[in-house]
């Protein structure tokens, strides 16, 4: 992936930018041994739930577990898809605007974990960055069905304009796990990169998402 791999571009950025990159890899770690565990058996909740996920840090790895607390405190662990959906909220709060996103395992681990595979559906993504890849927006402008979701080069340029982006890095999950560029991914990719290349935007990459791996079009030389 063609990302700047010297990182004194975020230099300045100081230590609040190293330790919410820190965060993001512990988040993704976590994540990653959760996406291999087998979802609970399906639980019919009598009361709204809350999404207030704790660890049991029991010596027995059996009884190892995340748990939800419901609205009137009764507590049960929590089922895979909770996890994977509070993961995705979770992710913005330790990702701010202006954290240094040139390199490329950051880009991956925070795609991993907002565009995991709790999403029913396809989402398409645009990170917008300033000249030294640092975070401007995070958007999800387009969703769509299992299989494609319709995404509109024109209002990804208009959201480029508006946060005055040097450049761009698009994503999109594949829910059917398979995480192959399609030649439709392909050529959409070609028509944004086209479309942002008239207001002076870069595509930096185009990556996607299965629940078991991110794929950079860049790296595979499909850019």
């Amino acid at each position: 992936m063609p990302f700047s791999r010297s990182s004194a571009a975020c230099r300045h950025r100081g230590a609040p930018a190293l330790a919410a990159a820190g965060r993001l890899r512990h988040l993704s770690t976590a994540l990653r041994h959760v996406s291999k565990f087998r979802a609970f058996p399906p639980w019919k909740p009598e009361n709204t739930v809350q999404h207030s996920l704790a660890f049991n840090h029991s010596s027995n790895v059996n009884e190892q577990a995340l748990f939800v607390r419901d609205s009137v405190g009764a507590v049960r662990p929590a089922s895979r898809d909770e996890i994977l959906g509070a993961a995705r909220e979770a992710i913005l709060q330790v990702t701010e605007p202006g954290q240094c996103m040139a390199a490329p395992s950051i880009v991956r681990d925070f795609l991993r974990l907002r565009l995991n595979s709790s999403l029913p559906r396809e989402i398409f993504a645009v990170l917008y960055l300033n000249s030294q890849n640092q975070l401007l927006a995070f958007e999800e402008p387009f969703a769509g069905t299992l299989a494609e979701a319709s995404v509109y080069p024109r209002d990804i340029v208009r959201a480029a304009i508006l946060h005055n982006a040097a450049a761009v890095i698009l994503a999109h999950n594949h829910p059917s796990g398979c995480a192959e560029p399609s030649k439709s991914d392909i050529n959409l990719t070609a028509k944004v990169r086209d479309a942002l290349a008239l207001v002076g935007t870069r595509v930096i990459d185009h990556m996607v998402i299965s629940a078991s791996e991110v794929t950079s079009m860049a790296e595979r030389g499909l850019l």
